[in-house]
């Protein structure tokens, strides 16, 4: 980081003094409410208890932040209060050495993180509030050395600190005494004082990854035991990424653990199990999030995944799944019509779920019934009828589906076509005149569609009932905080090149990591999509029993803009990249 010493070094005289009476507001605190007095956020008769209570409290800004004062109003008088300067955080370098000594409930505790160091080598924190009680005792104790301040926006910084400890997890505490507890030779007390002792460091580290995971944005956790211990792994923008290690013991401890919160028996280790739970997420202001648990044996030990189900975020629009203008209009024209087949095509982890309910929140009208069948109900619509399948009382796909034909639906939402029993009921019902939504698997639209020719189902079905086939891929987007020009390696010209398209093209760009990006260069996902029309042509392919190939062939002749292409377009546009282009849609 090149600054030039531009800040405040942080010493005992930024900290309000104490004196018998309680705490006397600084200099400081006193410039600040009376520059917000000035600009009438606070009323001239109240500056002095204002900055006497946030004296007494040492939390200037959070007690005026309290007070309704907006944070950017806050970060300006701020500045001009203590003679700091204002940080902008996107902008800034980001140092893992100095992360790594400034814990992250230290940089949640004081809203302060660091952010680089001068050219003489002294840290540089950006914080909200330059006097809160003991930030320079905690700076001191844990960089070993004074810093220099900057003024940032509280707002930003809690949102900044929360993505760059976002897969954080300090479970050292924790290890250490769940160690001492089983140390070997130990006398164990079969009491339950005992066993709460024995268990608490294990609910208290499962309680830390699952928070850290809901700060950091994964859709999934993975508690897979290894070679040597036992590694948590989150899954965000459909990475994994390493979070933890434990010792092989406390891994199977944890598995437990998550087994009693999904209500699973403990006792069986030797076939697959599943369960859920919900947990309250506080830093959320109390959002429930459902966890699906899945377990299974493995050589090693058992292996738990959690899918993160967020109950109180909101549904996806249509308009915010990334599909283009034209083909958007023309998607939306397809489920509007009163009936026929739509399929949503991908892989596993394709957003493919996420399409339907933005489908379904698109047609749910109050003069229509919405009915759908789901494994599993992942969101709840507050209109619309929902099934869960279940096996074990018969409730399958094709037979749930038979069941909702009696209930007068106008559109209907299968959650998967996994097998012929499901697709012919799923096509009988777009015969009689409803409007069926459904996702299948298949690496693209035309696979799909040559999918349901595979199951065995007969091509003029097919052909009269199918609407449309919608392929899609979710693609990393490129970290608004660190990307730089990037120059296409020949690896990712020849790949382009396969769609027609040249390095001039591209206004390319790469990430280089930061902590806003876990690292990784890239921050949230966006839809890539095609979409294949039945029309005529295609249908006198489908009865003659055409080839995947044939069918993507004649629908791109047609119009349609292939994955790839539509992908690269986003490369080109400076919103991801060719390498991960090449990563999730591939040569298809």
């Amino acid at each position: 980081m090149n600054r030039h010493k531009a800040g405040a070094e942080l010493t005992g005289n930024h900290q309000p003094r104490s004196h018998p009476g309680g705490t006397e507001p600084t200099p400081s605190q006193q410039r600040l409410a009376q520059l917000l007095a000035q600009h009438g956020f606070i009323a001239s008769m109240h500056v002095n208890q204002v900055i006497a209570n946030a004296a007494a409290t040492g939390r200037t800004v959070a007690s005026l932040a309290e007070a309704g004062i907006p944070s950017t109003t806050l970060a300006s008088a701020a500045s001009v209060a203590y003679g700091l300067p204002i940080v902008r955080l996107e902008q800034t370098d980001q140092h893992p050495d100095l992360l790594a000594r400034w814990p992250a409930d230290e940089a949640r505790r004081f809203l302060a993180i660091p952010t680089g160091r001068l050219r003489d080598g002294t840290a540089v924190f950006a914080v909200a509030d330059p006097e809160a009680r003991d930030l320079s005792a905690a700076i001191t104790a844990r960089m070993g050395e004074s810093a220099v301040l900057e003024i940032a926006d509280a707002t930003a910084l809690r949102e900044f600190i929360a993505a760059v400890y976002a897969t954080s997890v300090d479970a050292s505490q924790q290890v250490s005494a769940y160690e001492l507890v089983h140390a070997p030779g130990e006398s164990a007390d079969s009491g339950p004082q005992s066993a709460e002792i024995a268990a608490a460091p294990v609910v208290r580290v499962v309680d830390q990854i699952i928070e850290a995971a809901v700060d950091g944005r994964a859709s999934d956790i993975h508690f897979e035991p290894v070679p040597g211990g036992f590694r948590i792994r989150y899954r965000i923008d459909g990475v994994l990424i390493e979070a933890l290690r434990l010792p092989a013991a406390m891994g199977e401890a944890v598995v437990r653990r998550i087994k009693i919160l999904a209500q699973i028996n403990i006792v069986e280790t030797r076939r697959p199990q599943d369960g859920k739970f919900t947990v309250t997420h506080h830093a959320s202001g109390g959002a429930a999030i459902d966890l699906r648990v899945a377990v299974i044996p493995s050589v090693r030990g058992e292996k738990a995944v959690l899918r993160l189900l967020h109950r109180g975020s909101s549904f996806f629009s249509l308009e915010e799944l990334g599909m283009p203008p034209d083909l958007l209009e023309a998607y939306r024209a397809l489920i509007r019509t009163p009936h026929g087949l739509v399929i949503c095509a991908g892989p596993t982890g394709s957003g493919k779920t996420t399409t339907l309910y933005a489908s379904l929140l698109e047609v749910n009208e109050i003069g229509r019934n919405l009915v759908t069948v789901e494994d599993p109900v992942e969101r709840l619509f507050d209109s619309v009828t929902q099934v869960q399948v279940d096996t074990a009382a018969d409730v399958t796909f094709s037979h749930g589906l038979k069941a909702l034909l009696r209930q007068d639906p106008d559109v209907i939402l299968v959650g998967e076509i996994r097998d012929s029993d499901t697709a012919r009921m799923a096509m009988e019902s777009a015969l009689t005149g409803h409007l069926v939504l459904s996702s299948l698997h298949g690496m693209d639209a035309a696979a799909a569609l040559h999918r349901l020719l595979s199951m065995g189902l007969e091509s003029f079905a097919i052909s009269s009932v199918v609407s449309a086939v919608i392929g899609q891929r979710l693609v990393r987007l490129l970290c608004p905080r660190c990307t730089t020009r990037h120059t296409l390696t020949r690896e990712e010209v020849a790949f382009a090149a396969k769609a027609s398209m040249t390095p001039d093209v591209f206004d390319s760009y790469r990430g280089v990591g930061c902590g806003y990006c876990q690292w990784t260069g890239y921050r949230g996902r966006v839809g890539v999509y095609e979409v294949l029309i039945m029309t005529e042509a295609m249908e006198e392919l489908v009865l003659r029993g055409a080839s995947a190939s044939e069918l993507r062939e004649l629908a791109v002749n047609q119009g349609m803009v292939p994955l790839q292409r539509a992908a690269l377009e986003l490369a080109a546009a400076g919103r991801t990249t060719v390498h991960e282009v090449i990563r999730t849609v591939g040569s298809l």
